[in-house]
């Protein structure tokens, strides 16, 4: 009989793992990952075929079907290919619709650059809008006094030689049209033909009672001033936009960063990108954009809806943020938020300081401590179903708790005050499984709900610091008490 290889289900794990890393953490780049590293697949496979012979041959149990079979060359020829195909593609640039081995100078041209000489016109009267058509290539934007635009800049092109460069700049000239109520700013990208590529950086000044709107490929926007909305979209994109008399609206494919400061009306942000933070904001704020980065919200003034797809299901919602909230994909902090106060999430961890009217948590992984720093307390519903729960009370608070913990346990900071049952989930009593609840008040109060399927609960109160806190591991289970039933 044929010894059993190891090699099948070793390949089965490494997929699963994969695959489990896609989808727990959505900023995995697979295909980048996939297309550098393949040929330790075949390092590996080899290494533990070499393992399996030599184990054989030290038994004795070494036979001629112990080799790699025709089925096991097959599959190692389909990976070579489809390994190589994919560092082939991953090695181009599609974001101008097609890769670089069909565009020589990706490989052998050179770049030349060349100014971009001023063009001016007359703004139209009152409020207009600017619209801005640039595929490739950085563009800022400053709102000052007076009642012209201005256009400058420079422009890169990449080709085989000098005298197509040239014939690329005349082609791609910038214009500058008036149309009514609004400007065009044209940088004709779209007429370079052949084997080269053109960016284009601009600098336009305009009068601060301006509408901006702004498309392009790749290229990264500064707005500065403009009394009117801003409208930008873009397939990657760092967006920067401050002291913003209107509302501001964009959506990327990716950006390294969104940033808005100083914006009196409402901020609506789309898409995907990496970073995000938002300062001043004096409208409502909607986020349907799934951030992998760092985002940091300050000074919120209208309510906040976040519903974005960040690592799973992530809902945020406020009446307003006179504080701060700053959250990554792992971690959720927020203090001095005006309720009612929701969050939704699949994995984070929670902490969260002085929040008005009620909070409601609902988490499927994370850890959650709710903090106030003064009373009165919110009302607050906290559930999660795997992890530890803290509520720290602040002198004087008067509230009224119900705490349950399943398959976990209470440590309880006020004494007597509360009331500590705990019961058997089964009656066998092999299972150790249980269910604690701690109920009381401290006065007449808000109710504090607080769930956990698996996990701690910690009562405590705000004079204890956070560094004396035991340890899940550190508390001693409390002496079971079954009720009769």
């Amino acid at each position: 009989m044929r010894p059993r290889s190891i090699i099948g289900p070793v390949l089965l794990i490494v997929l699963g793992v994969v695959f489990l890393l896609s989808n727990l953490r959505p900023e995995f780049r697979f295909f980048d990952i996939a297309a550098r590293f393949w040929p330790y697949l075949l390092i590996g496979w080899g290494g533990l075929r070499l393992i399996e012979v030599l184990i054989w041959f030290a038994r004795g149990k070494l036979t001629p079907n112990c080799y790699m079979r025709g089925g096991e060359w097959t599959l190692v020829v389909f990976l070579c290919l489809a390994g190589s195909g994919m560092f082939f593609l991953a090695r181009q640039d599609w974001r101008d619709g097609k890769p670089a081995f069909l565009r020589g100078i990706e490989v052998f041209g050179e770049s030349f650059d060349f100014p971009v000489a001023e063009q001016k016109v007359a703004a139209p009267a009152g409020a207009f809008r600017l619209i801005l058509d640039n595929q490739r290539g950085n563009a800022r934007i400053v709102a000052a006094d007076g009642n012209e635009i201005r256009v400058s800049g420079r422009k890169t092109i990449k080709a085989l030689s000098r005298s197509e460069a040239e014939a690329g700049d005349k082609a791609s000239a910038l214009e500058l049209i008036s149309q009514g109520g609004a400007v065009l700013v044209r940088t004709n990208q779209e007429r370079i033909t052949g084997d080269r590529r053109i960016s284009v950086d601009l600098e336009i000044l305009l009068p601060k009672a301006a509408s901006v709107e702004a498309r392009g490929r790749y290229g990264d926007f500064d707005i500065t001033g403009v009394n009117g909305n801003v409208d930008i979209g873009s397939d990657n994109a760092g967006v920067r936009v401050q002291n913003i008399g209107g509302n501001v609206r964009v959506e990327t494919r990716r950006s390294d960063i969104v940033r808005a400061v100083a914006v009196k009306g409402s901020v609506e942000l789309r898409g995907k990108g990496q970073d995000l933070e938002l300062d001043g904001i004096g409208g409502p704020v909607t986020i349907t954009a799934a951030y992998f980065g760092d985002m940091e919200l300050r000074n919120l003034a209208k309510p906040l809806r976040i519903d974005a797809d960040r690592n799973g299901t992530l809902q945020v919602e406020c009446e307003r943020l006179p504080g701060e909230i700053r959250m990554d994909l792992r971690n959720f902090t927020g203090s001095d938020i005006i309720g009612p106060f929701r969050l939704n999430a699949k994995s984070l961890d929670v902490q969260l300081g002085d929040v008005t009217q009620s909070v409601t948590i609902s988490l499927d992984r994370g850890d959650v401590e709710y903090r106030p720093t003064k009373p009165p307390v919110a009302k607050a519903d906290v559930r999660t179903r795997s992890g530890d729960i803290e509520f720290a009370a602040p002198a004087g608070a008067k509230f009224q708790l119900q705490a349950v913990a399943n398959r976990g346990d209470i440590d309880n900071d006020f004494g007597d005050l509360f009331r500590v049952e705990a019961r058997r989930q089964s009656e066998d009593r092999r299972d150790k499984r249980r269910t604690v609840t701690l109920s009381g008040s401290v006065g007449q109060g808000p109710s504090i709900t607080l769930t956990t399927d698996r996990g701690v609960i910690r009562l405590r109160k705000s004079e204890r610091t956070a560094a004396a806190a035991p340890k899940a591991s550190e508390i001693k289970p409390q002496p079971l008490e079954v009720e009769k039933q």
